[in-house]
């Protein structure tokens, strides 16, 4: 494959589509067996989608997406001979796209500006040659065609966004009726790209499983199928009234519906390799996490995939990813020992754990297979590592034993386990367990095993955390019922549910709310003791911070 090429459209013999993110335009052959050579139209001037060709042929109109962060989208016309691309809308939205062509040559173009809703699209038309939009009397729709009748497409999108989509958003037509009215068409499925060819209406639909193309009479009855792709979608059909375009897979096929004939494009794009040549980047641009070192003076970076271990204000950069493998690493987190990190690496293909010794640079990779990996929290005190996984399990790497040895500590039905907290003398792990589809519970598991419920599942309980003298846990809760009124209309509301409550971990030990006099340094010296939990009766020494009730 030359390049991946996408929005394909045509005119009599002029191919025009998009790859790596410009407008390219082509001759078709006589000869379909001849390679096609295409020829850059447009240069950098951001991300091209979606081009249609006039009606007469003298224009492309197509979706130009600028800026990164602004990620505002207008529509722009360029002559086919070449020349200078022209801006025709000024919405401001990022949903401005080309819906189509009047037959008197007028660009069509569909955008929710000065609308409530994002999905809320209409369509104006506009004169290539410049001057304001016109809004078009036709309600809701981002795409139509003209043709023996006209035909209005809601919510016609790439279906590949939403593979099997069956809901009320879906794709439907509208099929324009003799006596002016308009015909709903709608499959059990999505529908997108409609077009007028010989009499009849072809689209893309996916209500047979996946993507192909399919059309109707004018009546909306009739149903055909004239391709037959099983693995990959057929996507953003056009059509010049008498041939069809697609691509599938980022190959460009022609379909001819009077032999219900299509072939493949043999087509040459001489790409400039500019996505994927070096250049240099802000790595703060593209930072996914960082971690800092047990004592503070050291901090794991990842970004763009690479992991790095630094000093906070001075020294060496230490690369922990491979130069000759392609590998993405994440999740990289600092062992106790504070010269060991582990991170998460996809080097084999599948989700692994990573172990490396930064003083003698071993590298280790471990053979369990936990699924997707969701979190990483290392033990403060052993060399170990409680993980969570898309499989809503929590397991518990123990590197202390050689080989390391991975335990299966809990697992819910109900979603993925969170929040997970080491206590100080990381034999116990603190947690968010999902107890069903609208409710979670804070848990307690020890490193050998045992699992405790802290909290009833009757609310939604998280973000656990151990006080760092060991006494307490604390937890925030979906709980707390304190109703507000509206300040508009006669109404209440709940919108600060969320209260911090704590759990007395020793039987014996007072509130932290409780006044009690102070304790001279001998005394708190003598008290001190070693970190333990009294399981029995922990669900009754939980405790709501007292706070102020909430004025208007």
């Amino acid at each position: 494959m030359d390049a991946y090429i996408l929005y394909p459209t045509i005119h009599e013999r002029k191919l025009a589509f998009v790859a790596e993110d410009d407008l390219w335009l082509a001759e078709l052959p006589e000869d379909p067996e001849r390679e096609i050579v295409a020829r850059r139209i447009t240069n950098a001037l951001g991300v091209v989608s979606n081009p249609r060709f006039s009606p007469d042929g003298r224009y492309i109109a197509f979706r130009l997406l600028q800026g990164s962060e602004l990620q505002v989208a207008e529509v722009y016309t360029i002559p086919v001979e070449g020349g200078i691309a022209k801006r025709l809308t000024y919405f401001g939205s990022v949903s401005t796209n080309v819906a189509g062509w009047t037959p008197d040559n007028k660009v069509v173009v569909s955008t929710d500006a000065k609308k409530p809703f994002r999905t809320w699209s209409e369509l104006w038309k506009i004169d290539p040659e410049g001057g304001a939009p016109e809004p078009l009397p036709y309600g809701r729709a981002n795409v139509i065609v003209f043709g023996e009748r006209i035909v209005l497409g809601r919510n016609c999108y790439d279906l590949t966004y939403w593979k099997r989509y069956k809901g009320g958003a879906r794709g439907k037509l509208w099929i324009q009726q003799p006596n002016g009215g308009f015909k709903k068409l709608e499959l059990n499925g999505n529908i997108n790209s409609p077009m007028w060819v010989n009499g009849r209406v072809y689209f893309v639909s996916d209500h047979e499983g996946v993507g192909n193309l399919y059309s109707v009479n004018p009546e909306g009855d009739d149903l055909r199928r004239h391709t037959n792709h099983k693995e990959y979608y057929v996507r953003n059909a056009n059509s010049d009234g008498l041939r069809i375009v697609y691509h599938v897979a980022g190959y460009v096929y022609l379909f001819e519906p009077l032999t219900e004939k299509e072939r493949r494009l043999k087509i040459k794009v001489l790409l400039s390799g500019k996505h994927s040549s070096p250049r240099f980047v802000d790595p703060a641009r593209f930072m996914e996490e960082f971690t800092l070192h047990p004592k503070g003076h050291t901090i794991s970076v990842t970004t763009r995939g690479k992991s790095f271990v630094m000093g906070n204000w001075e020294g060496p950069v230490l690369k922990l990813s491979q130069d000759k493998k392609a590998e993405r690493l994440r999740l990289s987190r600092f062992l106790s020992t504070g010269h060991e990190v582990v991170a998460v690496s996809d080097e084999t293909g599948e989700e692994r754990l990573v172990l490396f010794d930064l003083k003698t640079g071993e590298r280790t990779l471990l053979d369990f297979d936990f699924g997707h990996i969701e979190s990483l929290k290392c033990s403060p005190k052993k060399r170990r590592v409680a993980l969570t996984n898309n499989k809503f399990e929590l397991w518990l790497v123990d590197f202390e034993q050689k080989p390391p040895k991975s335990t299966l500590l809990d697992k819910s039905e109900y979603g993925v386990i969170s929040d997970v907290d080491w206590s100080p003398d990381g034999e116990w792990l603190a947690y968010s367990f999902p107890e069903n589809l609208h409710a979670s519970s804070i848990r307690l598991a020890s490193a050998s095993g045992k699992v405790v419920r802290v909290t009833t599942p009757t609310s939604s309980d998280f973000s656990p955390s151990f006080d760092p003298e060991g006494k307490y846990l604390y937890y925030l809760s979906r709980r707390s019922l304190d109703p507000v009124y509206d300040k508009l209309v006669f109404d209440l509301s709940f919108p600060k549910p969320v209260k911090p409550f704590l759990v007395v971990l020793k039987k014996g030990e007072p509130s932290p709310f409780t006044p009690v006099p102070q304790l001279s340094v001998e005394e708190q010296i003598a008290k001190e003791q070693a970190f333990s939990i009294d399981i029995e009766g922990l669900e009754n020494r939980i405790e709501a911070f007292p706070s102020k009730k909430r004025t208007m």
